[in-house]
């Protein structure tokens, strides 16, 4: 059996590893556009503020390609033939039996905004955290565009570094995405404390200056002085691939319980798979690496002929920013029932739909979330105790009484 992989990101190794649970003999192909792969994206914050190495990034040994004997081919698919092949920007054609895409998501904004501007760059690669390391320094003027995690991360580590960060969003509150209006101005309140900037509810016009970026302008005419501007708007998934062979796509390559697309031997993971939600069972794009890794092998397992089905996504974010601890899953920008705190400030939050956990939102109070976390997994149905999940230490919470409850 000859299995090929595009990209070399986790989606990528949780594939290799499950090919090789069941087939030690095919052989494993990987095509990857950088030559670092299987890094992890998440820690390059920690990287670029030097809190870690360069070799704290991998999450595997280096010998782990030699060890399941994958050949890497450093290049760029750029045609993908249905009836088995890839093709290179080379030029060179790689035949397949088995294929899975899992080629991640471009920065939004960056190729409009970052073209032919040296001081502009991305925060998604490996590289983009060695271009702004050879440019940053001690007072240095920064533009985080983009207040998810991503740019708080960068953010964060810009802190470290003695750089002066602005973080830029067009979003009324940071983390819009995941927390909702107390939670995000609880985030902004404890990072402006410790000198990151914000510019909100600002939409971005255009950057100004040419070879080099020295103004952000907004949509309403004003402007943010900068010397370097950093693009952690999110990403959209690489579709180009997917749909130049005919595979159904929306958001992202949509794909069955197996990972599995609409052209069969074909696969998708990570962040270009929309996949089916835990919860609901609608197909979403989820781009958080454990679940990466869980699609990757999940199609790897089935790639080998083994019939493994994945669970279902569900968003759980963990995080660490400057000294505040934050803590999300499920539905946690829904209404639900909360307990807020100041001196030192704290936030906890359940959601509920139909009487079943659906989200959380903990903020500084994360102790015994990943209970209730595995409580939303398996859509527990809560009886009287909902108040009682908002303690720290969950006193009082029958917690048999609520497993028994579990639909999951």
């Amino acid at each position: 059996m000859r299995y090929v992989i595009i990209g070399g990101s986790i989606a990528s190794v949780g594939a290799i590893e499950g090919i090789r649970k069941f087939d030690r003999e095919g052989s494993i192909t990987v095509i990857s556009n950088e030559p670092d792969p299987y890094y992890s994206r998440p820690l390059i914050s920690y990287y670029l503020a030097g809190k870690i190495d360069r070799a704290g990034l991998y999450y595997r040994k280096p010998e782990f390609y030699q060890r399941n004997r994958v050949r890497v081919i450093t290049g760029k698919a750029c045609n993908l033939a249905p009836d088995g092949v890839v093709t290179l920007e080379s030029g060179e054609k790689i035949p397949f039996d088995r294929l899975l895409l899992a080629v991640g998501g471009t920065p939004l904004l960056y190729d409009r905004l970052a073209a032919g501007r040296d001081n502009v760059v991305g925060f998604y690669t490996l590289e983009d955290v060695e271009r702004i390391r050879l440019q940053v320094q001690p007072g240095i003027r920064v533009a985080v565009i983009g207040a998810g995690l991503v740019g708080l991360k960068a953010a964060e580590a810009l802190y470290y570094l003695k750089a002066r960060p602005t973080v830029v969003d067009l979003a009324p509150h940071p983390l819009s995405g995941i927390l909702d209006p107390v939670g995000g101005e609880m985030v902004e309140r404890h990072l402006r404390s410790r000198g990151v900037e914000f510019k909100l509810g600002m939409e971005v016009s255009s950057l100004e200056g040419t070879p080099r970026v020295k103004q952000v302008v907004f949509q309403d005419g004003s402007h943010l002085d900068c010397d370097m501007v950093i693009i952690a708007a999110g990403v959209r998934p690489n579709l180009a691939l997917a749909a130049g062979a005919g595979i159904d796509i929306e958001q992202g390559i949509l794909v069955d319980e197996h990972q599995e697309t609409s052209i069969p031997s074909v696969y998708a993971a990570g962040d270009v798979a929309q996949a089916g939600e835990l919860l609901t069972g609608d197909k979403k794009v989820v781009p958080i690496l454990p679940l990466a890794w869980e699609q990757g092998r999940t199609a790897g397992m089935n790639m080998a002929g083994h019939e493994a089905e994945y669970r279902g996504s569900l968003a759980v974010n963990s995080v660490n920013l400057l000294d505040m601890s934050i803590m999300t899953a499920g539905d946690s920008r829904a209404e639900g029932l909360s307990a807020v705190g100041d001196n030192p400030p704290f936030y906890r939050k359940i959601t509920l739909h139909d009487g079943i956990i659906s989200g959380l939102i903990a903020i500084n109070q994360v102790d015994n979330m990943g209970i209730i976390t595995a409580m939303i997994r398996k859509r527990v149905r809560i009886h009287g105790q909902e108040s009682l999940l908002l303690q720290p230490r969950l006193n009082g919470v029958d917690l048999r009484g609520c497993l028994q409850t579990a639909i999951n």
